[in-house]
């Protein structure tokens, strides 16, 4: 599996193939076929792992002990700093999956990447409704928008500091909420 994520991350799912795999994680076809069947229960397999990993992540920032729920959804962009600054940082593998499977709406690995928004959504809704019940989504619906553009941003513009301006416009939002 480390070897299909590194080449999905690196090359994207429909570019990666199976032999490639194979051969950059030097097991038998015989033996990858036993294990997941096929390229499209692989992929899948990944979205899950990918999946834990980015939540695993968020919930290691955000649940510290003393964070105020304000504190909580601002600690989702340090979560993305660590993120952006690791040496095999190459965008989100869910956007960039979405844009692939997207075609294939029935397909396991685009339920995957559907599950992984629908569960960082939620996730996010749990701290949000701490914050502001009745405005929970619209809090929520603002964050989304705001580490996504600040994942792209950071793939195409890092000097723009995305992080930052991300940091200012919920900043701003909460502000809002909390006077509105």
């Amino acid at each position: 599996m480390n070897a299909a994520s590194e080449l999905f991350n690196k090359n994207g799912l429909t570019a990666t193939g199976v032999d490639t795999i194979i051969e950059r994680s030097g097991v038998a076809k015989m033996t990858f076929y036993n294990t997941y069947g096929s390229k499209e229960e692989l992929i899948a397999e990944y979205f899950t792992g990918q999946d834990e990993a980015a939540l695993g992540l968020l919930r290691q920032f955000t649940e510290k002990p003393g964070l105020s729920p304000r504190q909580k959804l601002l600690a989702v962009f340090d979560a993305f700093e660590a993120w952006f600054t690791e040496p095999a940082f190459l965008g989100c593998p869910f956007i960039n999956g979405y844009a692939e499977t997207k075609g294939s709406p029935r397909s396991r690995p685009h339920r995957n990447v559907i599950r992984h928004f629908e569960q960082l959504r939620e996730f996010l809704l749990e701290i949000a409704r701490e914050i502001h019940p009745g405005k929970a989504d619209r809090i929520v619906g603002g964050m989304m928008l705001l580490m996504s553009g600040a994942i792209v941003t950071q793939e195409v513009a890092p000097q723009s500091k995305p992080l930052a301006a991300a940091r200012d416009m919920l900043k701003s939002l909460l502000k809002e909420i909390a006077s509105g």
